[in-house]
């Protein structure tokens, strides 16, 4: 077994499976969690002046296996849209993910400010994304929604196993 959680010739099944048309076969870590897929987590923030409540939604694709691609968080909040593109690794049954740049590249957001250092961790997922999608739970490290309290809770909830940037 590598420490990626996938051995050689499990590799080589999911090679000739894409090979043959088919897609490879979904690698758990070493503890048996596959965090591959498409979370969602919505969060709603006070009412505004003219009684709208903003609502904020964050998407996360994570790839088959983490390291194999960057996961992709979205947040879409009016009225802007946020791209974050993040280095994922598995470490101890839990999934981390560290800012590596935003969307465009830049390591600074859109009004020019580096909220985040290169490697950073963001948040961690634990616990099992299969669970009918209610068994993740967030850890928020550097990056916290507005809105939410940094306490480790069910947010992101698995809602596709697979992966499509």
């Amino acid at each position: 077994m590598s420490t990626h959680g996938y051995s050689r010739v499990s590799a080589i099944f999911g090679l000739a499976a894409l090979m043959l048309g088919g897609s490879p076969v979904v690698q758990a870590d070493a503890d048996g969690v596959n965090w591959a897929g498409k979370y969602l987590f919505e969060s709603q923030g006070a009412p505004t002046a003219s009684g709208k409540i903003p609502v904020a939604t964050y998407t996360l694709v994570v790839a088959d296996p983490p390291q194999a691609r960057p996961a992709v968080l979205t947040i879409d909040a009016e009225p802007a849209r946020q791209t974050i593109i993040c280095d994922a690794r598995e470490s101890q049954g839990a999934l981390v993910l560290s800012f590596r740049n935003y969307g465009d590249g830049r390591r600074t957001n859109q009004a020019g400010i580096a909220e985040y250092e290169s490697g950073q961790v963001l948040f961690v997922l634990s616990g099992n994304p299969s669970a009918r999608g209610e068994g993740v739970v967030t850890s928020w490290k550097k990056f916290v929604p507005h809105g939410v309290q940094d306490v480790p809770g069910r947010f992101f909830r698995r809602i596709a196993p697979k992966a499509s940037h």
